[in-house]
């Protein structure tokens, strides 16, 4: 996933990481801990919205609680299948096995 371009549209995610600017002290702990590199300083910690999944690793050791993860709107949220079977379907149909 790291590879990718824009992995935020390949993960299945119904949160982004927001920071608060004013509380952020630019200590750099979640910039070493994003798995995406998703977060750079520059005054104070940067998302880039193309790479943040949604995950909050970036949260638990922000001393300041300066980030925090928020929903997506109704069309950017992720709603899984009822049954498994049918996210097989679909993937399925998108590779064009059926």
């Amino acid at each position: 996933m790291k590879k990718l371009e824009n992995p935020a549209a390949e993960v299945h995610s119904s949160y982004f990481a927001v920071v608060n600017e004013e509380e952020c002290v630019e200590c750099g702990t979640c910039e070493e801990r994003c798995h995406m590199d998703a977060i750079t300083m520059d005054g104070s910690a940067i998302i880039n919205l193309d790479r943040c999944i949604g995950c909050g690793v970036c949260i638990p050791d922000c001393a300041t609680e300066a980030i925090e993860l928020v929903a997506k709107d109704a069309a950017g949220k992720y709603v899984p299948p009822r049954f498994i079977y049918q996210a097989y379907l679909k993937m399925a149909k998108e590779r064009g096995k059926l």
